[in-house]
Protein backbone atom coordinates (compact mmCIF):
# COMPACT_ATOMS: atom_id res chain seq x y z
CA UNK A 1 0.00 0.00 0.00
CA UNK A 2 1.30 3.44 -0.37
CA UNK A 3 1.22 5.63 2.36
CA UNK A 4 -1.38 8.87 1.99
CA UNK A 5 0.29 12.10 2.42
CA UNK A 6 -0.57 15.34 3.74
CA UNK A 7 0.90 16.71 0.42
CA UNK A 8 1.69 20.44 -0.36
CA UNK A 9 2.35 19.73 -4.02
CA UNK A 10 -1.93 18.80 -4.25
CA UNK A 11 -4.18 20.49 -2.58
CA UNK A 12 -8.18 20.58 -2.57
CA UNK A 13 -9.27 24.39 -1.89
CA UNK A 14 -12.18 27.16 -2.37
CA UNK A 15 -15.41 24.64 -1.90
CA UNK A 16 -18.20 26.43 -3.27
CA UNK A 17 -21.96 24.25 -2.49
CA UNK A 18 -25.76 24.87 -3.12
CA UNK A 19 -28.58 22.54 -2.57
CA UNK A 20 -29.93 20.91 -5.66
CA UNK A 21 -33.10 19.85 -3.66
CA UNK A 22 -32.39 16.19 -4.77
CA UNK A 23 -30.52 12.90 -5.23
CA UNK A 24 -27.67 14.13 -7.81
CA UNK A 25 -27.43 11.39 -10.53
CA UNK A 26 -25.19 13.14 -13.04
CA UNK A 27 -22.81 16.12 -13.59
CA UNK A 28 -19.98 17.36 -15.88
CA UNK A 29 -18.14 20.60 -16.74
CA UNK A 30 -18.69 21.57 -20.30
CA UNK A 31 -15.71 20.76 -22.93
CA UNK A 32 -15.35 24.65 -22.98
CA UNK A 33 -14.52 24.97 -18.88
CA UNK A 34 -17.48 27.16 -18.68
CA UNK A 35 -20.47 25.41 -17.25
CA UNK A 36 -21.24 23.48 -14.67
CA UNK A 37 -24.23 21.08 -15.37
CA UNK A 38 -25.72 18.64 -12.62
CA UNK A 39 -28.75 16.33 -13.36
CA UNK A 40 -31.02 16.08 -10.07
CA UNK A 41 -33.26 12.31 -9.95
CA UNK A 42 -36.27 14.64 -9.97
CA UNK A 43 -36.21 15.72 -13.32
CA UNK A 44 -34.36 19.42 -12.77
CA UNK A 45 -31.43 20.64 -14.64
CA UNK A 46 -28.80 22.96 -12.97
CA UNK A 47 -26.21 24.58 -14.77
CA UNK A 48 -23.63 26.69 -12.92
CA UNK A 49 -20.27 29.10 -13.81
CA UNK A 50 -17.12 26.85 -13.27
CA UNK A 51 -15.17 30.51 -12.95
CA UNK A 52 -16.12 33.27 -11.28
CA UNK A 53 -19.85 33.28 -9.20
CA UNK A 54 -21.10 29.74 -9.02
CA UNK A 55 -24.41 30.38 -8.04
CA UNK A 56 -26.33 27.22 -10.09
CA UNK A 57 -29.71 28.12 -11.85
CA UNK A 58 -32.39 25.48 -12.83
CA UNK A 59 -32.06 25.57 -17.00
CA UNK A 60 -34.90 22.95 -17.22
CA UNK A 61 -37.32 20.65 -15.03
CA UNK A 62 -37.93 17.47 -16.68
CA UNK A 63 -41.01 15.14 -16.14
CA UNK A 64 -39.02 12.39 -15.42
CA UNK A 65 -36.89 10.47 -13.03
CA UNK A 66 -33.50 11.78 -14.63
CA UNK A 67 -31.14 9.03 -15.23
CA UNK A 68 -28.07 9.53 -16.78
CA UNK A 69 -26.89 12.89 -18.65
CA UNK A 70 -24.11 14.07 -20.50
CA UNK A 71 -22.39 16.73 -22.46
CA UNK A 72 -24.06 17.40 -25.92
CA UNK A 73 -21.67 17.07 -29.03
CA UNK A 74 -21.76 19.90 -31.35
CA UNK A 75 -22.99 23.01 -30.08
CA UNK A 76 -23.08 22.44 -26.08
CA UNK A 77 -25.54 21.75 -23.36
CA UNK A 78 -26.43 18.60 -22.42
CA UNK A 79 -27.70 15.08 -23.14
CA UNK A 80 -30.51 13.65 -20.99
CA UNK A 81 -31.91 10.11 -20.35
CA UNK A 82 -34.92 9.93 -18.46
CA UNK A 83 -37.04 6.63 -16.76
CA UNK A 84 -40.28 8.16 -19.79
CA UNK A 85 -38.15 6.50 -22.47
CA UNK A 86 -36.85 9.83 -23.69
CA UNK A 87 -33.45 11.19 -24.89
CA UNK A 88 -33.48 14.92 -24.38
CA UNK A 89 -30.97 17.88 -25.70
CA UNK A 90 -31.28 20.90 -23.11
CA UNK A 91 -29.54 23.94 -24.02
CA UNK A 92 -27.77 26.73 -22.06
CA UNK A 93 -30.55 28.63 -22.69
CA UNK A 94 -33.19 26.22 -21.15
CA UNK A 95 -34.39 25.23 -24.51
CA UNK A 96 -35.38 21.57 -24.66
CA UNK A 97 -36.05 18.54 -27.67
CA UNK A 98 -36.87 15.29 -27.92
CA UNK A 99 -34.25 13.11 -29.77
CA UNK A 100 -35.86 9.81 -29.30
CA UNK A 101 -38.69 8.03 -27.67
CA UNK A 102 -39.09 4.17 -26.67
CA UNK A 103 -42.13 4.24 -24.12
CA UNK A 104 -42.37 1.83 -21.39
CA UNK A 105 -38.45 1.73 -21.10
CA UNK A 106 -35.84 3.36 -19.28
CA UNK A 107 -32.60 5.24 -20.86
CA UNK A 108 -30.04 4.72 -18.26
CA UNK A 109 -26.95 4.73 -20.43
CA UNK A 110 -25.83 7.63 -22.80
CA UNK A 111 -22.80 7.83 -24.27
CA UNK A 112 -21.53 10.36 -27.48
CA UNK A 113 -18.68 10.25 -29.87
CA UNK A 114 -17.98 14.31 -30.86
CA UNK A 115 -15.64 13.21 -33.56
CA UNK A 116 -17.81 10.93 -35.63
CA UNK A 117 -20.66 12.31 -34.72
CA UNK A 118 -22.82 9.74 -33.14
CA UNK A 119 -24.80 9.49 -29.66
CA UNK A 120 -25.77 5.86 -28.60
CA UNK A 121 -28.33 5.01 -25.79
CA UNK A 122 -29.45 1.85 -23.94
CA UNK A 123 -33.25 1.70 -23.69
CA UNK A 124 -33.99 -2.23 -22.42
CA UNK A 125 -32.67 -4.71 -23.94
CA UNK A 126 -31.83 -2.19 -26.98
CA UNK A 127 -29.03 0.08 -28.21
CA UNK A 128 -29.57 2.90 -30.29
CA UNK A 129 -27.72 5.12 -31.91
CA UNK A 130 -28.12 8.63 -33.63
CA UNK A 131 -26.20 10.66 -35.97
CA UNK A 132 -25.47 14.26 -34.62
CA UNK A 133 -26.77 15.78 -37.79
CA UNK A 134 -30.84 15.83 -36.68
CA UNK A 135 -30.39 12.97 -34.42
CA UNK A 136 -31.96 10.55 -36.55
CA UNK A 137 -31.83 7.34 -35.68
CA UNK A 138 -29.11 4.97 -37.72
CA UNK A 139 -28.82 1.96 -36.00
CA UNK A 140 -30.50 -0.38 -33.15
CA UNK A 141 -28.85 -3.04 -31.30
CA UNK A 142 -30.89 -5.84 -30.08
CA UNK A 143 -30.05 -7.94 -26.92
CA UNK A 144 -31.26 -10.85 -25.45
CA UNK A 145 -31.11 -9.19 -21.86
CA UNK A 146 -31.39 -6.00 -20.79
CA UNK A 147 -28.51 -3.52 -20.91
CA UNK A 148 -26.55 -2.39 -18.32
CA UNK A 149 -23.79 -0.51 -19.60
CA UNK A 150 -22.17 1.11 -22.97
CA UNK A 151 -19.02 2.27 -24.05
CA UNK A 152 -17.62 3.49 -27.40
CA UNK A 153 -13.99 2.52 -28.75
CA UNK A 154 -11.01 5.29 -29.15
CA UNK A 155 -11.62 5.55 -32.90
CA UNK A 156 -15.35 5.19 -32.36
CA UNK A 157 -15.71 2.38 -35.07
CA UNK A 158 -16.98 -0.36 -32.24
CA UNK A 159 -19.78 -0.48 -29.07
CA UNK A 160 -19.72 -2.24 -26.06
CA UNK A 161 -22.75 -3.76 -24.59
CA UNK A 162 -22.67 -4.90 -21.08
CA UNK A 163 -25.52 -7.05 -20.13
CA UNK A 164 -26.41 -10.48 -18.39
CA UNK A 165 -23.17 -13.60 -19.01
CA UNK A 166 -21.05 -11.02 -20.68
CA UNK A 167 -20.36 -8.05 -23.50
CA UNK A 168 -21.82 -7.95 -26.70
CA UNK A 169 -19.07 -6.13 -29.06
CA UNK A 170 -20.49 -4.39 -32.58
CA UNK A 171 -18.48 -3.06 -35.59
CA UNK A 172 -20.94 0.01 -36.23
CA UNK A 173 -19.99 0.22 -39.88
CA UNK A 174 -20.96 -3.54 -41.05
CA UNK A 175 -23.33 -4.46 -43.05
CA UNK A 176 -24.18 -7.41 -41.42
CA UNK A 177 -24.48 -6.82 -38.04
CA UNK A 178 -23.72 -9.90 -35.13
CA UNK A 179 -21.67 -8.76 -32.25
CA UNK A 180 -19.13 -10.68 -31.05
CA UNK A 181 -19.50 -12.17 -27.29
CA UNK A 182 -17.19 -12.00 -24.66
CA UNK A 183 -18.86 -14.36 -22.22
CA UNK A 184 -18.50 -14.78 -18.23
CA UNK A 185 -20.86 -15.87 -16.55
CA UNK A 186 -23.26 -13.45 -13.97
CA UNK A 187 -24.79 -10.20 -13.98
CA UNK A 188 -22.61 -7.46 -15.35
CA UNK A 189 -23.58 -3.74 -14.73
CA UNK A 190 -20.95 -1.47 -16.42
CA UNK A 191 -18.75 -1.76 -18.93
CA UNK A 192 -15.90 0.60 -19.71
CA UNK A 193 -13.18 0.52 -22.55
CA UNK A 194 -9.49 2.02 -22.18
CA UNK A 195 -8.28 4.95 -23.95
CA UNK A 196 -5.58 2.92 -25.75
CA UNK A 197 -8.57 0.30 -27.02
CA UNK A 198 -6.35 -2.43 -25.71
CA UNK A 199 -8.70 -3.78 -22.79
CA UNK A 200 -12.78 -3.65 -21.77
CA UNK A 201 -13.51 -4.22 -17.78
CA UNK A 202 -16.93 -4.44 -16.74
CA UNK A 203 -18.40 -4.43 -12.95
CA UNK A 204 -20.15 -7.27 -11.88
CA UNK A 205 -22.77 -8.19 -8.63
CA UNK A 206 -20.00 -10.59 -7.83
CA UNK A 207 -18.04 -7.39 -5.85
CA UNK A 208 -15.04 -7.56 -8.64
CA UNK A 209 -14.25 -6.71 -12.22
CA UNK A 210 -13.89 -8.84 -15.23
CA UNK A 211 -11.40 -7.82 -18.01
CA UNK A 212 -10.46 -8.85 -21.13
CA UNK A 213 -7.19 -8.17 -23.03
CA UNK A 214 -9.09 -7.78 -26.74
CA UNK A 215 -5.81 -8.65 -28.99
CA UNK A 216 -5.85 -12.43 -27.59
CA UNK A 217 -9.19 -12.61 -25.97
CA UNK A 218 -7.26 -13.01 -22.37
CA UNK A 219 -9.49 -12.44 -19.83
CA UNK A 220 -8.95 -11.94 -16.27
CA UNK A 221 -10.75 -11.21 -12.66
CA UNK A 222 -10.27 -8.70 -10.52
CA UNK A 223 -11.63 -8.90 -7.29
CA UNK A 224 -10.72 -8.36 -3.57
CA UNK A 225 -13.80 -5.47 -3.88
CA UNK A 226 -15.73 -5.09 -0.25
CA UNK A 227 -18.54 -3.70 -2.58
CA UNK A 228 -19.75 -3.56 -5.95
CA UNK A 229 -16.94 -1.32 -8.03
CA UNK A 230 -20.06 0.68 -9.90
CA UNK A 231 -17.88 3.68 -10.92
CA UNK A 232 -14.45 3.30 -13.07
CA UNK A 233 -12.17 5.57 -14.60
CA UNK A 234 -9.20 5.27 -16.71
CA UNK A 235 -5.61 7.74 -16.97
CA UNK A 236 -5.55 9.90 -20.17
CA UNK A 237 -3.35 7.25 -21.65
CA UNK A 238 -5.03 4.29 -20.63
CA UNK A 239 -2.47 2.91 -17.74
CA UNK A 240 -4.52 2.82 -14.84
CA UNK A 241 -7.70 2.12 -14.03
CA UNK A 242 -8.80 3.50 -11.14
CA UNK A 243 -12.48 2.17 -9.72
CA UNK A 244 -14.90 2.69 -6.05
CA UNK A 245 -15.83 -0.30 -4.19
CA UNK A 246 -13.33 0.06 -1.25
CA UNK A 247 -12.00 1.61 1.21
CA UNK A 248 -9.30 2.80 -0.17
CA UNK A 249 -8.89 3.89 -4.09
CA UNK A 250 -8.04 0.82 -6.05
CA UNK A 251 -5.60 1.65 -8.98
CA UNK A 252 -4.64 -1.37 -11.42
CA UNK A 253 -1.37 -1.25 -13.81
CA UNK A 254 -2.28 -2.28 -16.98
CA UNK A 255 0.39 -0.86 -18.86
CA UNK A 256 2.38 -4.16 -20.64
CA UNK A 257 0.49 -7.54 -20.84
CA UNK A 258 -1.69 -6.21 -18.18
CA UNK A 259 -3.05 -6.86 -14.50
CA UNK A 260 -3.57 -10.66 -14.97
CA UNK A 261 -1.99 -12.05 -11.65
CA UNK A 262 -0.57 -8.55 -10.59
CA UNK A 263 -2.41 -7.00 -7.16
CA UNK A 264 -3.79 -3.43 -7.49
CA UNK A 265 -2.24 -0.07 -6.17
CA UNK A 266 -4.03 1.08 -3.04
CA UNK A 267 -4.52 4.36 -2.61
CA UNK A 268 -5.15 6.17 0.88
CA UNK A 269 -5.38 4.42 4.19
CA UNK A 270 -8.41 2.24 4.61
CA UNK A 271 -10.83 3.66 7.08
CA UNK A 272 -14.76 2.84 7.37
CA UNK A 273 -15.81 5.00 4.56
CA UNK A 274 -16.24 3.93 1.11
CA UNK A 275 -15.20 5.17 -2.51
CA UNK A 276 -18.34 5.75 -4.31
CA UNK A 277 -17.15 7.16 -7.35
CA UNK A 278 -13.91 8.31 -9.26
CA UNK A 279 -12.68 9.93 -12.07
CA UNK A 280 -9.26 10.58 -13.21
CA UNK A 281 -7.69 14.11 -14.49
CA UNK A 282 -7.90 14.22 -18.16
CA UNK A 283 -4.04 15.16 -18.56
CA UNK A 284 -1.52 13.91 -15.13
CA UNK A 285 -1.84 10.61 -13.36
CA UNK A 286 -4.26 12.14 -10.32
CA UNK A 287 -7.51 10.63 -9.31
CA UNK A 288 -10.22 12.48 -7.48
CA UNK A 289 -12.82 10.25 -5.53
CA UNK A 290 -15.88 10.73 -3.33
CA UNK A 291 -16.75 8.45 -0.53
CA UNK A 292 -19.97 7.78 0.96
CA UNK A 293 -18.89 9.81 4.40
CA UNK A 294 -19.04 13.38 2.11
CA UNK A 295 -14.97 13.17 1.38
CA UNK A 296 -13.56 14.38 -1.92
CA UNK A 297 -10.38 13.01 -2.40
CA UNK A 298 -7.80 14.00 -4.63
CA UNK A 299 -4.83 11.41 -5.36
CA UNK A 300 -1.48 10.90 -7.66
CA UNK A 301 -1.31 7.41 -8.67
CA UNK A 302 2.62 7.93 -9.74
CA UNK A 303 3.60 9.99 -6.30
CA UNK A 304 1.59 8.76 -3.52
CA UNK A 305 0.23 11.96 -2.60
CA UNK A 306 -3.06 13.01 -1.05
CA UNK A 307 -5.39 15.94 -0.26
CA UNK A 308 -9.15 15.97 0.65
CA UNK A 309 -12.17 17.98 1.82
CA UNK A 310 -15.51 17.39 3.49
CA UNK A 311 -18.62 18.50 2.09
CA UNK A 312 -20.63 20.36 4.26
CA UNK A 313 -23.34 17.40 3.67
CA UNK A 314 -21.35 14.90 4.84
CA UNK A 315 -23.88 12.15 2.96
CA UNK A 316 -22.76 9.89 -0.15
CA UNK A 317 -21.07 11.57 -2.73
CA UNK A 318 -22.68 10.10 -6.05
CA UNK A 319 -21.15 12.00 -8.99
CA UNK A 320 -18.03 13.55 -9.56
CA UNK A 321 -16.40 15.14 -12.49
CA UNK A 322 -12.96 17.49 -13.58
CA UNK A 323 -13.10 20.04 -15.46
CA UNK A 324 -11.38 19.48 -19.00
CA UNK A 325 -7.86 21.75 -18.06
CA UNK A 326 -7.85 20.01 -14.99
CA UNK A 327 -8.44 22.82 -11.86
CA UNK A 328 -11.71 22.20 -10.90
CA UNK A 329 -13.95 19.50 -9.62
CA UNK A 330 -17.46 19.37 -9.52
CA UNK A 331 -19.40 16.86 -7.41
CA UNK A 332 -22.80 16.33 -6.24
CA UNK A 333 -24.49 14.13 -3.45
CA UNK A 334 -27.48 11.92 -2.33
CA UNK A 335 -29.12 14.64 -0.25
CA UNK A 336 -28.64 16.91 -2.92
CA UNK A 337 -25.84 19.14 -1.98
CA UNK A 338 -24.32 20.09 -5.15
CA UNK A 339 -20.34 21.83 -5.69
CA UNK A 340 -17.61 22.81 -6.87
CA UNK A 341 -13.63 22.45 -5.54
CA UNK A 342 -10.52 24.78 -7.04
CA UNK A 343 -7.99 21.93 -6.92
CA UNK A 344 -4.50 22.39 -7.79
CA UNK A 345 -1.82 19.28 -9.19
CA UNK A 346 0.75 21.72 -10.32
CA UNK A 347 3.74 20.21 -9.15
CA UNK A 348 2.25 17.17 -8.62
Amino acid sequence: MRPASAAKSLDIRGLQTWSGGGHVTSVYISSDSRGVWFGIADGAVYRGECHGGFEPKIVARLDCTLLSMIEAPHGGGALIGGDDGCVYRIGADGTSSVLAHHPGRWVENLVAHAEVGIIGFSAGKSVHVLSTQGGHEAICLEHSNSVSGIAINPPGKRLAASHYDGVSLWWLGARERTPKKLNWRGSHIAVSWSPDGRFLVTATQENELHGWRLADGMDMAMSGYAAKPRSMSWTRTGRYLVTSGAPTLTCWNCAGAGPMGSKPIELGEPTAAMATVVACHPRKTVVAAGFDHGQIAVADIELGLWASAMTSAGDRVTAIAWAPVGDALAFGTESGLIGLLAVNTKAA
